[in-house]
């Protein structure tokens, strides 16, 4: 049809990069849905919490959006995440981004979370209760879940700007409830996986990059 826009051909997509606005879904829902062949999948995401009322979570989880042969196909799954607390409840760490639909992917061999902190330092104790860290070792934990997985990394950056004691204590404190506490599960259950929980406190005026963007291959 004269002056219609081309439509994207999405069906031999094999690495796709999407940035993920919790309030705008169609456009990425639409993607992923279309795209039957992925390889790679990296997923980046913004949220700021301001209150205890605020949600973190999408809706329903992207990955549930995903093609289904794409559960076939996927083997490198990485999530990019920044969370600015602002005296809020982080209902989810993960923003909902796990969920049941992740234990699917049968080729699925490394899962990589890369977190990056901020705002207000000095965490209610509610946002360490057993079982919300730990919900990815539950998951994976789960009978024929992701059987070929072999990496499994969770990076958390602290970012600390003039605040490194509220930020050393913050860090202390996942030590403490967080790793090993919430992983030993999934160690003991799945020796075969490379695991690693890493916390890190990033001291500097200028705020850890988290570069969104969108990429097709």
């Amino acid at each position: 049809m004269e002056g219609a826009s081309p439509q994207l051909e999405t069906s031999t997509i094999k690495r796709l990069s999407i940035y993920l606005y919790l309030a705008t879904t169609q456009d990425y829902r639409r993607l992923l849905r279309q795209t039957s062949c992925l390889q790679e999948l990296e997923l980046t995401v913004e949220r700021t919490i301001v209150s205890p009322t605020d949600l973190a979570n999408f809706v329903s989880p992207p990955l549930t959006h995903l093609h289904p042969q794409s559960f076939s196909t996927l083997r490198f799954l990485t999530v990019h995440m920044r969370i600015d607390l602002q005296n809020g409840v982080l209902l989810s760490p993960y923003t909902n981004l796990v969920g049941d639909s992740l234990a699917q992917f049968v080729a699925l061999e490394s899962l990589l979370f890369n977190i990056v902190l901020q705002g207000s330092l000095t965490w209610h104790p509610v946002n360490f209760m057993p079982g919300r860290w730990g919900q990815l070792s539950k998951i994976l934990c789960q009978p024929g879940a992701c059987p070929k997985i072999q990496r499994v990394s969770i990076q958390v950056k602290i970012w600390a700007g003039r605040y490194r004691v509220e930020a050393e204590r913050l860090a202390q404190r996942f030590g403490k409830f967080v790793f090993p506490a919430e992983f030993q599960r999934l160690i003991e259950t799945r020796p075969g996986i490379d695991f690693s929980f890493v916390t890190e406190v990033v001291v500097s005026d200028l705020a850890i990059p988290l570069v969104p963007y969108m990429a097709l291959q």
